[in-house]
């Protein structure tokens, strides 16, 4: 037997951003001590997380009274839908359902199949996590040992089923981080190099199920002589997810391929399959994210079940979505400042400058003008950001000298 398959990989990466400013042409203490820095706080995202790995699972599957007794299993599987996950005492609790789904063959003659879902709960140490993060948890299941039990009247109803869980939590939350808006010396002409910068904020994590019902005619997936479902299986694909413009609404958009395996024929041992793909399309609740909000999905399938009636095939099942938002910026920062020894700056040597501010100046525009620290011009001038008039502060003096002439 051959098996051919396309495995689809998305993947989101967030890159660090080096917001410290580079200078160049110190070469003292002065130098250092002359030079401004205008800082602004941006809002950025922050990851804090833990995980474990190959932590084992066990439980025990019981037959329900309407299956019938194990005498061989065939294939057994176990997926795991997406955990809960709460930050508390530097750990994360993480809550998950497993869903098993077996395939086997029966005492009474021919096979079954069963699909059981159980409950797991596990604390994962997560150093750095607070109570306020949005916690995301994923877990993967390795391979499957499962064995058959008696149970207490001597059944062969029991299946005992262990794997190993990789579970991984990370925490999103913002932080401020300072970025360097401008910088100048007061000793020396200086020349800056601008750098643009798209700090990446976290917004939430919009999540919902919605539930499907696809179906199609028997004689359009091979199933024409099909008497009963067997089993099935849903494999989600082509998924888009965006924002509707101007609204608060997530769209997500996608296929979903069944497959179905039935019993066919006269005789209960002859089975076929047929397979059918189906669209859906559902909305979410995005909140007051900007519009431009990257999105990136994580999509399931919660439960399954499939029937047949005389002209159609049916499967109803249940997609389970976790949309994670966040959002792009652009802005600009110093990242490097080269200081020219070559050419002190002149300041003017008047005993006393009087400055009147222009509408819109600041305490900082105006300091950097005359390459004075702006804790100066603040100390001369106590009430500087309302004052009409500014004292500017020099070393050297001598005449007064006006920004303007008063008539």
């Amino acid at each position: 037997m051959q098996i051919k398959s396309t495995l689809r990989v998305r993947c989101t990466a967030f890159c660090e951003q080096e917001l410290e400013t580079v200078v160049t042409g110190r070469q003292s203490v002065e130098d250092t001590i002359g030079i401004e820095s205008l800082k602004e706080n941006i809002s950025t995202l922050d990851m804090r997380g833990g995980e474990e790995k190959g932590v084992i699972i066990s439980e025990d599957i019981e037959l329900e009274g309407s299956c019938p007794s194990v005498k061989e299993l065939i294939t057994c599987s176990v997926s795991v839908l997406p955990p809960e996950a709460r930050a508390r005492n530097g750990e994360a609790e993480v809550e998950f359902d497993a869903l098993f789904d077996c395939v086997y063959e029966c005492e009474s003659g021919g096979f079954s199949s069963i699909q059981k879902r159980f409950r797991v709960s596990r604390a994962i140490p997560a150093a750095g996590l607070e109570p306020s993060c949005e916690c995301v948890a994923r877990a993967d299941a390795g391979v499957i040992k499962a064995s058959v039990q008696n149970n207490s009247y001597g059944e062969r109803r029991i299946i005992e089923i262990d794997f190993p869980c990789d579970i991984t939590v990370t925490g999103y939350f913002n932080r401020e981080a300072a970025i360097t808006a401008d910088m100048y010396s007061t000793d020396y002409e200086t020349v800056s190099d601008v750098k643009p910068i798209q700090p990446v904020r976290f917004c939430r994590v919009c999540s919902g199920n919605v539930s499907v019902n696809a179906s199609a005619a028997r004689e359009n997936t091979g199933l024409d002589d099909a008497k009963s479902v067997f089993d099935g299986n849903i494999v989600l694909g082509d998924i888009t997810v965006t924002r509707q413009p101007d609204s608060r609404r997530i769209v997500v958009e996608g296929s979903a391929l069944i497959t179905v395996v039935a019993v066919c024929g006269d005789e209960d041992t002859r089975y076929c399959s047929g397979s059918f793909t189906y669209p859906f399309r559902f909305e979410l609740d995005a909140g007051d994210d900007s519009p431009n909000s990257g999105l990136t999905e994580e999509l399931c399938i919660l439960s399954r079940r499939f029937r047949l009636d005389s002209t159609n095939v049916y499967a109803d099942f249940e997609i389970g979505a976790r949309i994670i938002a966040t959002d792009k910026r652009e802005t600009t920062c110093v990242g490097s400042l080269a200081i020219d020894r070559e050419h002190p700056f002149d300041h003017d040597s008047s005993a006393i400058i009087l400055y009147y501010p222009e509408k819109g100046e600041t305490i900082w525009d105006i300091s950097k003008k005359y390459h004075v620290s702006r804790a100066e011009v603040e100390n001369a001038n106590p009430n500087a950001e309302t004052a009409g008039v500014l004292l500017i502060p020099k070393k050297n003096k001598k005449t007064p000298t006006f920004s303007r002439v008063i008539g």
